[in-house]
């Protein structure tokens, strides 16, 4: 389990590796589910990230929103439609 610095909570696996030649080191990209997308992202934007969409709803129902933070990492961040309020 991880608190990011927009304050979610994530839980996930990942491999970690130096880098080489033939595999440099990259930034991540994360897509998540939350309870309130507008919420969270406003909160990574208050953190130092960057808006690269602004939350909207998606044609298939769920809000979505990205965002980059100071590390070059991409975040995207959904609430399903089933969880609308």
């Amino acid at each position: 389990m991880a608190l990011l610095a927009c304050g979610v909570e994530m839980h996930s696996h990942a491999m970690l590796s130096d880098s080489d030649a033939e595999h440099s080191a990259r930034p991540s990209v994360t897509y998540g589910y939350v309870r309130d997308v507008d919420r969270v992202i406003a909160r990574a934007l208050a953190a130092g990230a960057k808006i690269e969409v602004e939350p909207s709803e998606r044609r298939w129902g769920d809000r979505v929103g990205g965002f980059t933070d100071p590390f070059n990492n991409r975040g995207w961040l959904a609430t399903p439609a089933s969880w609308h309020k």
